[in-house]
Protein backbone atom coordinates (compact mmCIF):
# COMPACT_ATOMS: atom_id res chain seq x y z
CA UNK A 1 0.00 0.00 0.00
CA UNK A 2 1.21 3.20 -0.97
CA UNK A 3 2.88 5.42 2.03
CA UNK A 4 0.10 8.45 1.29
CA UNK A 5 -2.83 5.84 1.52
CA UNK A 6 -1.59 4.32 4.35
CA UNK A 7 -0.98 7.54 6.59
CA UNK A 8 -4.61 8.34 5.24
CA UNK A 9 -6.15 5.13 7.01
CA UNK A 10 -4.49 4.87 9.96
CA UNK A 11 -5.45 8.94 10.48
CA UNK A 12 -9.13 7.36 10.13
CA UNK A 13 -8.42 4.37 12.25
CA UNK A 14 -7.58 6.60 14.99
CA UNK A 15 -9.99 9.40 14.54
CA UNK A 16 -12.77 6.13 15.02
CA UNK A 17 -11.78 4.94 17.99
CA UNK A 18 -11.65 8.10 19.38
CA UNK A 19 -14.83 8.70 18.93
CA UNK A 20 -15.37 5.46 19.78
CA UNK A 21 -13.77 6.21 23.37
CA UNK A 22 -15.86 9.47 23.60
CA UNK A 23 -19.20 7.38 23.11
CA UNK A 24 -18.22 4.88 25.04
CA UNK A 25 -16.94 7.01 28.27
CA UNK A 26 -20.21 8.95 27.73
CA UNK A 27 -22.35 5.69 28.16
CA UNK A 28 -20.05 4.84 31.47
CA UNK A 29 -21.09 7.87 32.62
CA UNK A 30 -24.44 7.84 31.99
CA UNK A 31 -24.77 4.66 34.00
CA UNK A 32 -22.92 5.63 36.70
CA UNK A 33 -25.57 6.01 39.27
CA UNK A 34 -23.30 7.73 42.55
CA UNK A 35 -20.19 7.77 43.95
CA UNK A 36 -19.87 7.12 47.64
CA UNK A 37 -16.57 9.22 47.08
CA UNK A 38 -15.77 12.10 45.10
CA UNK A 39 -12.28 12.05 44.17
CA UNK A 40 -11.79 14.16 41.69
CA UNK A 41 -12.94 17.05 39.52
CA UNK A 42 -13.57 14.38 37.00
CA UNK A 43 -16.24 12.40 38.82
CA UNK A 44 -17.87 15.63 40.30
CA UNK A 45 -18.38 16.94 36.32
CA UNK A 46 -19.36 12.98 35.49
CA UNK A 47 -22.73 13.13 38.17
CA UNK A 48 -23.05 17.18 37.61
CA UNK A 49 -26.20 18.68 36.48
CA UNK A 50 -27.67 22.28 35.51
CA UNK A 51 -28.87 23.68 39.19
CA UNK A 52 -33.18 23.23 40.27
CA UNK A 53 -33.04 26.88 40.49
CA UNK A 54 -31.20 29.03 37.98
CA UNK A 55 -30.79 32.13 40.52
CA UNK A 56 -26.49 32.70 39.32
CA UNK A 57 -25.28 31.69 36.10
CA UNK A 58 -22.55 29.33 34.92
CA UNK A 59 -23.63 26.71 37.94
CA UNK A 60 -23.11 23.42 37.72
CA UNK A 61 -25.04 20.57 40.85
CA UNK A 62 -24.36 17.39 42.44
CA UNK A 63 -27.26 16.36 44.51
CA UNK A 64 -26.59 14.77 47.84
CA UNK A 65 -27.69 12.67 50.13
CA UNK A 66 -27.50 10.52 53.75
CA UNK A 67 -28.95 7.50 54.28
CA UNK A 68 -29.29 7.64 58.13
CA UNK A 69 -30.37 4.28 58.29
CA UNK A 70 -27.75 2.11 56.77
CA UNK A 71 -24.98 5.08 57.41
CA UNK A 72 -24.24 5.89 53.24
CA UNK A 73 -23.28 8.98 51.52
CA UNK A 74 -24.49 8.94 48.09
CA UNK A 75 -23.26 11.68 45.10
CA UNK A 76 -25.97 11.19 42.92
CA UNK A 77 -25.62 11.59 38.89
CA UNK A 78 -27.84 14.23 39.10
CA UNK A 79 -28.03 14.76 35.27
CA UNK A 80 -29.93 11.11 35.65
CA UNK A 81 -31.54 11.92 38.63
CA UNK A 82 -33.22 15.18 38.76
CA UNK A 83 -34.83 15.04 42.16
CA UNK A 84 -33.33 13.58 45.76
CA UNK A 85 -37.08 11.32 45.21
CA UNK A 86 -35.82 9.89 42.11
CA UNK A 87 -32.59 9.28 43.25
CA UNK A 88 -33.98 6.94 46.53
CA UNK A 89 -37.02 5.91 44.76
CA UNK A 90 -34.88 4.10 41.83
CA UNK A 91 -32.01 3.07 43.82
CA UNK A 92 -32.28 3.32 47.37
CA UNK A 93 -36.05 1.77 46.85
CA UNK A 94 -37.45 3.79 48.95
CA UNK A 95 -41.03 4.27 47.63
CA UNK A 96 -43.37 6.62 49.12
CA UNK A 97 -45.13 9.40 47.15
CA UNK A 98 -43.21 12.64 46.96
CA UNK A 99 -45.71 14.56 49.26
CA UNK A 100 -44.69 12.73 52.04
CA UNK A 101 -40.94 11.88 51.06
CA UNK A 102 -40.42 15.69 50.53
CA UNK A 103 -42.36 16.38 54.39
CA UNK A 104 -40.34 14.01 56.10
CA UNK A 105 -36.84 14.88 54.42
CA UNK A 106 -36.51 18.27 53.88
CA UNK A 107 -36.85 19.71 57.64
CA UNK A 108 -35.77 19.01 60.83
CA UNK A 109 -37.70 16.06 62.39
CA UNK A 110 -36.91 12.34 64.13
CA UNK A 111 -39.28 11.37 60.89
CA UNK A 112 -36.45 11.77 58.51
CA UNK A 113 -34.47 9.06 56.94
CA UNK A 114 -32.54 10.97 54.46
CA UNK A 115 -30.51 14.30 55.17
CA UNK A 116 -30.46 15.70 51.43
CA UNK A 117 -28.43 18.66 49.92
CA UNK A 118 -26.79 19.93 46.92
CA UNK A 119 -23.03 20.55 46.45
CA UNK A 120 -23.17 23.76 43.92
CA UNK A 121 -19.77 24.56 41.61
CA UNK A 122 -20.12 28.66 41.20
CA UNK A 123 -17.50 28.96 37.95
CA UNK A 124 -16.95 32.19 37.70
CA UNK A 125 -16.22 32.15 41.50
CA UNK A 126 -15.19 29.06 41.72
CA UNK A 127 -16.49 28.37 44.79
CA UNK A 128 -17.95 25.11 46.07
CA UNK A 129 -20.94 25.62 48.48
CA UNK A 130 -23.52 23.48 49.67
CA UNK A 131 -27.36 24.17 49.67
CA UNK A 132 -30.15 22.76 51.56
CA UNK A 133 -34.16 23.50 50.55
CA UNK A 134 -35.67 26.48 51.99
CA UNK A 135 -37.15 24.38 54.23
CA UNK A 136 -34.70 23.28 56.16
CA UNK A 137 -34.60 25.08 59.81
CA UNK A 138 -31.02 23.80 60.14
CA UNK A 139 -29.89 21.35 62.69
CA UNK A 140 -26.65 18.87 63.51
CA UNK A 141 -28.59 16.89 60.96
CA UNK A 142 -27.15 20.04 57.99
CA UNK A 143 -23.94 20.14 59.69
CA UNK A 144 -23.33 16.87 59.75
CA UNK A 145 -24.04 16.24 56.22
CA UNK A 146 -21.52 19.09 55.65
CA UNK A 147 -18.75 17.31 58.03
CA UNK A 148 -19.29 14.44 55.68
CA UNK A 149 -19.05 15.91 52.16
CA UNK A 150 -16.11 17.76 53.50
CA UNK A 151 -14.47 14.38 54.80
CA UNK A 152 -15.58 12.40 51.91
CA UNK A 153 -14.85 14.71 48.60
CA UNK A 154 -11.67 16.16 47.06
CA UNK A 155 -12.89 19.32 47.84
CA UNK A 156 -12.59 19.28 51.39
CA UNK A 157 -12.29 22.15 53.20
CA UNK A 158 -12.58 24.54 50.60
CA UNK A 159 -16.62 23.38 50.54
CA UNK A 160 -18.99 26.58 51.89
CA UNK A 161 -22.02 26.42 53.60
CA UNK A 162 -24.52 28.86 51.70
CA UNK A 163 -27.86 29.56 53.84
CA UNK A 164 -30.59 30.76 51.64
CA UNK A 165 -33.07 31.99 54.51
CA UNK A 166 -32.33 33.73 57.51
CA UNK A 167 -33.06 30.99 60.05
CA UNK A 168 -30.80 29.28 58.18
CA UNK A 169 -28.17 31.96 58.75
CA UNK A 170 -29.58 32.63 62.55
CA UNK A 171 -28.54 28.59 63.03
CA UNK A 172 -24.93 29.29 61.77
CA UNK A 173 -24.88 32.86 63.61
CA UNK A 174 -25.20 31.23 67.04
CA UNK A 175 -23.01 28.38 66.25
CA UNK A 176 -19.88 27.95 68.47
CA UNK A 177 -17.37 26.71 65.31
CA UNK A 178 -19.48 27.02 62.45
CA UNK A 179 -18.46 26.02 58.73
CA UNK A 180 -17.17 28.16 56.67
CA UNK A 181 -19.70 30.54 55.09
CA UNK A 182 -20.68 31.81 51.89
CA UNK A 183 -23.89 34.30 51.13
CA UNK A 184 -25.95 34.55 48.30
CA UNK A 185 -25.47 38.29 47.91
CA UNK A 186 -21.09 37.42 47.62
CA UNK A 187 -21.93 34.88 45.08
CA UNK A 188 -23.86 37.19 43.40
CA UNK A 189 -21.04 39.97 43.39
CA UNK A 190 -18.67 37.76 41.50
CA UNK A 191 -20.89 36.64 39.13
CA UNK A 192 -19.87 37.26 35.32
CA UNK A 193 -23.08 37.68 33.43
CA UNK A 194 -26.55 37.56 34.20
CA UNK A 195 -28.79 35.47 31.35
CA UNK A 196 -31.95 38.06 32.00
CA UNK A 197 -34.20 37.25 28.53
CA UNK A 198 -34.39 33.21 26.87
CA UNK A 199 -34.63 33.28 23.70
CA UNK A 200 -32.61 33.06 19.96
CA UNK A 201 -31.92 35.15 17.14
CA UNK A 202 -30.10 35.66 13.88
CA UNK A 203 -29.49 39.69 13.04
CA UNK A 204 -26.59 42.41 12.83
CA UNK A 205 -24.84 43.12 15.71
CA UNK A 206 -24.71 46.77 16.67
CA UNK A 207 -22.08 48.42 19.08
CA UNK A 208 -23.69 51.36 20.01
CA UNK A 209 -22.59 53.84 23.15
CA UNK A 210 -25.01 54.23 25.47
CA UNK A 211 -24.94 58.05 24.94
CA UNK A 212 -25.95 57.46 21.31
CA UNK A 213 -28.51 54.58 21.90
CA UNK A 214 -31.54 56.75 22.12
CA UNK A 215 -30.97 58.82 18.74
CA UNK A 216 -29.95 55.65 17.14
CA UNK A 217 -32.18 54.04 13.85
CA UNK A 218 -32.55 50.76 14.64
CA UNK A 219 -34.17 48.13 12.60
CA UNK A 220 -36.24 44.94 14.34
CA UNK A 221 -33.19 42.96 13.14
CA UNK A 222 -30.43 44.71 14.89
CA UNK A 223 -28.56 42.66 17.97
CA UNK A 224 -27.81 45.63 19.78
CA UNK A 225 -24.63 45.87 21.89
CA UNK A 226 -24.21 48.48 24.56
CA UNK A 227 -22.01 50.08 27.26
CA UNK A 228 -24.48 50.28 30.22
CA UNK A 229 -27.92 49.63 30.45
CA UNK A 230 -30.89 51.31 28.42
CA UNK A 231 -34.34 52.09 30.41
CA UNK A 232 -36.01 51.46 27.30
CA UNK A 233 -34.91 50.56 23.59
CA UNK A 234 -36.46 50.31 20.10
CA UNK A 235 -37.78 47.15 18.60
CA UNK A 236 -34.52 44.88 18.47
CA UNK A 237 -33.65 41.07 17.80
CA UNK A 238 -31.57 41.50 20.71
CA UNK A 239 -29.70 43.49 23.34
CA UNK A 240 -26.20 42.63 24.96
CA UNK A 241 -25.57 45.32 27.90
CA UNK A 242 -22.77 45.58 30.72
CA UNK A 243 -24.67 46.41 33.61
CA UNK A 244 -26.48 43.70 35.57
CA UNK A 245 -30.53 44.07 36.20
CA UNK A 246 -33.32 43.54 38.42
CA UNK A 247 -35.30 40.68 36.61
CA UNK A 248 -38.37 43.12 36.95
CA UNK A 249 -36.85 46.22 35.42
CA UNK A 250 -38.84 48.13 32.60
CA UNK A 251 -36.39 46.70 29.80
CA UNK A 252 -36.51 43.69 31.15
CA UNK A 253 -40.10 42.82 31.03
CA UNK A 254 -40.62 45.11 27.96
CA UNK A 255 -38.12 42.71 26.33
CA UNK A 256 -39.84 39.45 27.72
CA UNK A 257 -43.17 40.79 26.32
CA UNK A 258 -41.42 40.97 22.78
CA UNK A 259 -39.26 37.61 23.25
CA UNK A 260 -36.29 39.51 22.82
CA UNK A 261 -32.86 37.71 24.21
CA UNK A 262 -31.33 39.80 26.82
CA UNK A 263 -27.67 39.25 28.30
CA UNK A 264 -26.08 41.09 30.69
CA UNK A 265 -22.07 40.65 30.47
CA UNK A 266 -19.82 43.67 32.52
CA UNK A 267 -16.98 42.79 29.61
CA UNK A 268 -19.37 42.65 26.69
CA UNK A 269 -18.22 45.72 25.11
CA UNK A 270 -14.66 45.14 24.61
CA UNK A 271 -15.03 41.28 24.03
CA UNK A 272 -17.24 41.30 20.83
CA UNK A 273 -15.76 44.85 19.30
CA UNK A 274 -15.00 42.16 16.00
CA UNK A 275 -18.69 40.82 15.28
CA UNK A 276 -19.43 44.96 14.81
CA UNK A 277 -21.26 45.39 12.00
CA UNK A 278 -21.24 41.54 11.44
CA UNK A 279 -24.59 38.96 10.91
CA UNK A 280 -24.65 37.16 13.99
CA UNK A 281 -26.42 34.22 16.16
CA UNK A 282 -27.45 35.16 19.81
CA UNK A 283 -29.05 32.90 21.98
CA UNK A 284 -29.77 33.10 25.55
CA UNK A 285 -31.10 30.41 27.67
CA UNK A 286 -31.48 29.49 31.24
CA UNK A 287 -28.29 27.81 31.55
CA UNK A 288 -25.95 29.59 28.47
CA UNK A 289 -25.57 31.92 25.99
CA UNK A 290 -24.06 31.98 22.84
CA UNK A 291 -22.66 34.64 20.19
CA UNK A 292 -21.30 33.83 16.97
CA UNK A 293 -20.65 34.67 13.49
CA UNK A 294 -22.94 33.45 10.71
CA UNK A 295 -23.72 34.10 6.66
CA UNK A 296 -25.89 36.81 5.03
CA UNK A 297 -27.66 33.66 3.80
CA UNK A 298 -28.19 31.75 7.17
CA UNK A 299 -29.57 35.46 8.30
CA UNK A 300 -32.02 35.62 5.00
CA UNK A 301 -33.15 32.53 5.68
CA UNK A 302 -33.93 33.66 9.45
CA UNK A 303 -35.77 36.63 8.40
CA UNK A 304 -37.66 34.96 6.19
CA UNK A 305 -38.77 31.68 8.74
CA UNK A 306 -39.77 34.02 11.50
CA UNK A 307 -43.16 36.83 11.04
CA UNK A 308 -43.81 37.79 14.29
CA UNK A 309 -47.33 37.28 15.90
CA UNK A 310 -49.78 39.81 15.55
CA UNK A 311 -52.62 41.06 18.91
CA UNK A 312 -55.94 40.94 17.94
CA UNK A 313 -57.54 44.14 17.09
CA UNK A 314 -58.15 46.83 20.22
CA UNK A 315 -61.69 47.29 21.85
CA UNK A 316 -62.58 49.96 23.40
CA UNK A 317 -66.40 51.46 24.78
CA UNK A 318 -67.01 55.16 24.93
CA UNK A 319 -70.63 54.38 26.39
CA UNK A 320 -69.32 54.52 29.84
CA UNK A 321 -68.93 57.95 31.78
CA UNK A 322 -69.34 56.98 35.21
CA UNK A 323 -66.15 57.83 37.68
CA UNK A 324 -66.11 54.55 39.56
CA UNK A 325 -64.96 53.10 42.82
CA UNK A 326 -62.44 50.33 42.51
CA UNK A 327 -64.48 48.34 44.22
CA UNK A 328 -67.42 48.50 41.43
CA UNK A 329 -65.05 47.83 38.66
CA UNK A 330 -65.37 44.14 37.10
CA UNK A 331 -62.89 42.56 34.79
CA UNK A 332 -65.53 43.20 31.99
CA UNK A 333 -64.74 47.36 32.38
CA UNK A 334 -61.03 46.51 30.42
CA UNK A 335 -62.76 48.33 27.37
CA UNK A 336 -64.20 51.02 29.18
CA UNK A 337 -61.42 51.87 32.14
CA UNK A 338 -57.95 50.19 31.12
CA UNK A 339 -56.03 47.37 32.28
CA UNK A 340 -54.81 48.67 35.06
CA UNK A 341 -57.91 50.14 36.91
CA UNK A 342 -59.25 46.97 36.17
CA UNK A 343 -56.62 44.47 37.48
CA UNK A 344 -56.18 46.54 40.50
CA UNK A 345 -59.72 46.05 41.26
CA UNK A 346 -59.71 42.07 41.26
CA UNK A 347 -57.05 42.76 44.44
CA UNK A 348 -59.66 44.45 46.55
CA UNK A 349 -61.78 41.28 45.77
CA UNK A 350 -58.91 39.25 47.82
CA UNK A 351 -60.49 40.47 51.48
CA UNK A 352 -57.38 38.25 52.85
CA UNK A 353 -54.44 40.25 51.09
CA UNK A 354 -55.67 43.11 53.13
CA UNK A 355 -53.99 41.13 56.31
CA UNK A 356 -50.80 41.48 54.91
CA UNK A 357 -50.46 44.60 52.38
CA UNK A 358 -51.92 47.74 52.46
CA UNK A 359 -53.57 48.42 48.63
CA UNK A 360 -53.79 52.08 47.33
CA UNK A 361 -56.80 54.11 49.28
CA UNK A 362 -59.39 56.34 47.78
CA UNK A 363 -59.02 55.02 44.65
CA UNK A 364 -61.46 55.52 41.72
CA UNK A 365 -61.32 55.27 38.14
CA UNK A 366 -61.91 57.68 35.45
CA UNK A 367 -63.45 56.35 32.16
CA UNK A 368 -61.61 56.59 28.77
CA UNK A 369 -64.17 58.25 27.21
CA UNK A 370 -62.87 61.26 28.72
CA UNK A 371 -59.94 60.71 26.83
CA UNK A 372 -61.22 60.73 23.72
CA UNK A 373 -63.49 63.66 23.57
CA UNK A 374 -60.56 65.58 24.83
CA UNK A 375 -58.13 64.00 22.03
CA UNK A 376 -60.92 64.97 19.36
CA UNK A 377 -61.63 68.26 20.73
CA UNK A 378 -57.78 69.23 20.75
CA UNK A 379 -57.10 68.76 17.72
CA UNK A 380 -54.98 65.53 18.54
CA UNK A 381 -56.91 63.24 16.36
CA UNK A 382 -56.08 65.05 13.35
CA UNK A 383 -52.43 64.85 13.87
CA UNK A 384 -52.85 61.41 14.95
CA UNK A 385 -54.48 60.27 11.62
CA UNK A 386 -52.21 61.94 9.55
CA UNK A 387 -48.93 59.76 11.52
CA UNK A 388 -50.55 56.99 11.09
CA UNK A 389 -52.11 57.21 7.51
CA UNK A 390 -48.46 58.99 6.05
CA UNK A 391 -45.65 56.08 5.51
CA UNK A 392 -43.18 58.83 5.05
CA UNK A 393 -43.40 59.70 9.30
CA UNK A 394 -43.84 56.59 9.95
CA UNK A 395 -40.62 55.51 8.32
CA UNK A 396 -38.89 58.37 9.31
CA UNK A 397 -37.56 58.45 13.07
CA UNK A 398 -37.42 62.20 13.43
CA UNK A 399 -40.84 62.97 11.17
CA UNK A 400 -42.56 60.64 14.00
CA UNK A 401 -41.04 62.29 16.99
CA UNK A 402 -42.21 65.42 15.59
CA UNK A 403 -45.33 64.73 15.01
CA UNK A 404 -45.91 62.79 18.50
CA UNK A 405 -44.74 65.99 20.52
CA UNK A 406 -47.50 67.66 18.54
CA UNK A 407 -49.92 65.62 19.91
CA UNK A 408 -48.47 65.47 23.41
CA UNK A 409 -48.54 69.57 23.12
CA UNK A 410 -52.66 69.51 22.43
CA UNK A 411 -53.50 67.14 24.94
CA UNK A 412 -51.61 69.01 27.44
CA UNK A 413 -52.58 72.91 26.49
CA UNK A 414 -55.87 72.21 25.86
CA UNK A 415 -58.36 72.82 28.79
CA UNK A 416 -59.92 70.21 30.33
CA UNK A 417 -63.58 69.39 31.05
CA UNK A 418 -65.26 71.38 33.48
CA UNK A 419 -67.33 68.48 34.28
CA UNK A 420 -65.36 66.00 34.44
CA UNK A 421 -62.73 68.57 36.61
CA UNK A 422 -65.52 69.19 38.82
CA UNK A 423 -66.20 65.51 40.05
CA UNK A 424 -62.80 64.19 40.26
CA UNK A 425 -61.81 67.17 42.79
CA UNK A 426 -65.33 65.82 44.63
CA UNK A 427 -64.78 62.77 44.85
CA UNK A 428 -60.39 63.62 45.82
CA UNK A 429 -62.24 66.06 49.08
CA UNK A 430 -64.82 63.28 49.79
CA UNK A 431 -61.83 61.00 51.17
CA UNK A 432 -59.38 60.69 53.77
CA UNK A 433 -56.35 62.55 52.83
CA UNK A 434 -54.16 64.62 54.73
CA UNK A 435 -51.35 65.72 52.06
CA UNK A 436 -54.01 66.27 49.19
CA UNK A 437 -51.70 64.48 47.14
CA UNK A 438 -52.82 61.79 44.27
CA UNK A 439 -51.61 59.86 42.01
CA UNK A 440 -52.86 59.52 38.52
CA UNK A 441 -51.67 56.18 36.95
CA UNK A 442 -52.10 55.15 33.23
CA UNK A 443 -54.47 52.53 32.44
CA UNK A 444 -55.19 52.10 28.86
CA UNK A 445 -56.77 49.61 26.79
CA UNK A 446 -53.42 48.41 25.68
CA UNK A 447 -51.68 48.11 28.68
CA UNK A 448 -51.73 44.70 31.45
CA UNK A 449 -53.60 42.73 28.81
CA UNK A 450 -53.08 39.33 27.96
CA UNK A 451 -50.25 39.08 25.52
CA UNK A 452 -48.94 42.56 26.17
CA UNK A 453 -48.09 44.31 29.57
CA UNK A 454 -46.70 47.59 28.28
CA UNK A 455 -44.58 48.21 30.87
CA UNK A 456 -43.05 51.31 31.56
CA UNK A 457 -45.12 52.77 28.18
CA UNK A 458 -46.76 55.47 29.71
CA UNK A 459 -46.50 57.85 32.56
CA UNK A 460 -48.07 58.28 36.28
CA UNK A 461 -48.43 61.95 37.75
CA UNK A 462 -49.03 64.12 40.95
CA UNK A 463 -51.74 65.70 41.57
CA UNK A 464 -52.43 68.17 44.59
CA UNK A 465 -55.68 69.17 45.55
CA UNK A 466 -56.02 72.76 45.64
CA UNK A 467 -52.93 73.97 43.93
CA UNK A 468 -53.31 76.73 42.07
CA UNK A 469 -50.51 75.88 39.74
CA UNK A 470 -46.94 73.37 39.25
CA UNK A 471 -49.11 69.59 40.49
CA UNK A 472 -52.67 70.59 39.67
CA UNK A 473 -54.83 67.83 39.39
CA UNK A 474 -55.94 69.08 35.74
CA UNK A 475 -52.65 68.86 34.47
CA UNK A 476 -51.69 65.10 35.82
CA UNK A 477 -54.89 63.71 34.40
CA UNK A 478 -53.90 65.72 31.09
CA UNK A 479 -50.18 64.46 31.29
CA UNK A 480 -51.44 60.97 31.49
CA UNK A 481 -53.39 61.48 28.61
CA UNK A 482 -50.49 62.60 26.72
CA UNK A 483 -47.88 59.79 27.39
CA UNK A 484 -50.71 57.70 25.49
CA UNK A 485 -48.02 58.81 22.39
CA UNK A 486 -44.67 58.88 23.37
CA UNK A 487 -42.30 57.49 20.75
CA UNK A 488 -41.91 54.09 22.86
CA UNK A 489 -45.73 53.70 23.31
CA UNK A 490 -46.45 54.56 19.79
CA UNK A 491 -43.52 52.09 18.28
CA UNK A 492 -43.89 49.27 21.06
CA UNK A 493 -48.32 49.23 19.83
CA UNK A 494 -47.16 49.21 16.28
CA UNK A 495 -44.62 46.17 16.86
CA UNK A 496 -47.38 43.80 18.14
CA UNK A 497 -49.73 45.17 15.57
CA UNK A 498 -52.55 46.92 17.67
CA UNK A 499 -55.10 49.14 15.83
CA UNK A 500 -53.44 52.60 17.12
CA UNK A 501 -57.25 54.42 16.37
CA UNK A 502 -58.83 52.14 19.33
CA UNK A 503 -56.42 53.30 21.55
CA UNK A 504 -57.56 54.83 24.97
CA UNK A 505 -56.39 55.83 28.18
CA UNK A 506 -58.48 55.75 31.11
CA UNK A 507 -56.78 56.54 34.18
CA UNK A 508 -56.64 55.21 38.01
CA UNK A 509 -56.55 57.31 40.93
CA UNK A 510 -55.34 56.67 44.29
CA UNK A 511 -54.31 58.29 47.11
CA UNK A 512 -50.49 59.44 46.78
CA UNK A 513 -47.62 57.98 49.05
CA UNK A 514 -45.37 59.94 51.09
CA UNK A 515 -41.85 59.63 51.55
CA UNK A 516 -41.25 55.90 50.05
CA UNK A 517 -39.26 53.56 52.77
CA UNK A 518 -39.02 50.98 50.13
CA UNK A 519 -38.93 50.88 46.36
CA UNK A 520 -40.05 47.77 45.11
CA UNK A 521 -41.75 45.38 42.46
CA UNK A 522 -43.26 42.33 42.93
CA UNK A 523 -44.31 39.38 40.53
CA UNK A 524 -46.74 36.58 41.33
CA UNK A 525 -44.30 33.96 39.43
CA UNK A 526 -41.06 32.12 40.35
CA UNK A 527 -38.32 33.68 37.72
CA UNK A 528 -35.94 30.78 38.75
CA UNK A 529 -37.30 27.41 38.96
CA UNK A 530 -40.24 26.11 37.09
CA UNK A 531 -43.76 24.74 38.49
CA UNK A 532 -42.53 25.59 41.75
CA UNK A 533 -44.58 28.34 43.39
CA UNK A 534 -43.17 31.39 44.49
CA UNK A 535 -43.24 35.29 44.87
CA UNK A 536 -39.78 37.32 42.83
CA UNK A 537 -39.64 40.55 44.71
CA UNK A 538 -37.07 43.21 44.06
CA UNK A 539 -36.91 45.84 46.18
CA UNK A 540 -34.39 48.85 47.70
CA UNK A 541 -34.16 50.71 50.20
CA UNK A 542 -35.33 54.53 50.50
CA UNK A 543 -36.76 56.09 46.36
CA UNK A 544 -33.85 54.08 44.64
CA UNK A 545 -36.16 53.41 41.67
CA UNK A 546 -35.77 49.13 40.95
CA UNK A 547 -37.25 49.70 37.46
CA UNK A 548 -34.91 52.01 35.53
CA UNK A 549 -31.76 49.90 35.98
CA UNK A 550 -29.65 53.00 35.84
CA UNK A 551 -28.60 53.49 39.74
CA UNK A 552 -25.18 51.47 40.64
CA UNK A 553 -27.33 50.63 43.55
CA UNK A 554 -27.64 46.39 43.56
CA UNK A 555 -31.88 46.06 44.49
CA UNK A 556 -32.78 43.00 47.25
CA UNK A 557 -33.78 39.79 45.40
CA UNK A 558 -35.83 37.51 47.33
CA UNK A 559 -38.17 34.49 46.70
CA UNK A 560 -40.77 34.48 48.81
CA UNK A 561 -42.48 30.68 49.44
CA UNK A 562 -45.23 29.85 50.92
CA UNK A 563 -44.72 25.88 52.43
CA UNK A 564 -47.21 25.86 55.22
CA UNK A 565 -45.60 29.54 56.57
CA UNK A 566 -43.96 32.22 54.75
CA UNK A 567 -40.23 31.20 54.17
CA UNK A 568 -37.62 34.19 52.67
CA UNK A 569 -34.91 33.08 49.97
CA UNK A 570 -32.49 35.71 49.81
CA UNK A 571 -30.26 35.83 46.45
CA UNK A 572 -29.07 39.64 46.90
CA UNK A 573 -29.44 42.52 49.88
Amino acid sequence: MPIFKRSIFSILIRFCLIILFFHLSHIACAQVDYYEELQSKGQFITLQSQPLTHKFSNTKAVKVIYDIQHERLYFTNSSKYRYHHDFCREVLRNNPDVTEFNYRNYRASNMRHYILGTINYYEDQQVYALEFATTERFSKDNIRLYDMIVKHAYIGENLYLNPITERQMDYVRNMTKPPPIITSNELYKGVRYQLLVPGSKIGRLRKIDIKDLKNAQLQASDIVLTNGSPNEIDLCAGLIITRFQSPLSHINVLCQNRKTPVLALKTAYEDYDHLDNQYVRFTVTTNHFILEKVTEQRFLDFEKNNTRVRLKKLSWDTASYRLLPIDRLQKRHITSYGGKATNTAELFKISRLRKYCQLPENAFAIPLVYYVRHANRSGADKIINEILYDTSILNNKQALNEKLKQVRKRMRSYPLNKELLKEVNFICNAGSNPTKRFRFRSSTNAEDIAGFNGAGLYNSCTGILGADSGKTIERAIKKVWASTWTERAFRERQYFGMNQRRVGMGILVHNAFGDEDINGVAITKNLYRKNYEAYTINAQKGEVSIVDGKDSAVAELFLMHNEGEVIVNTITY
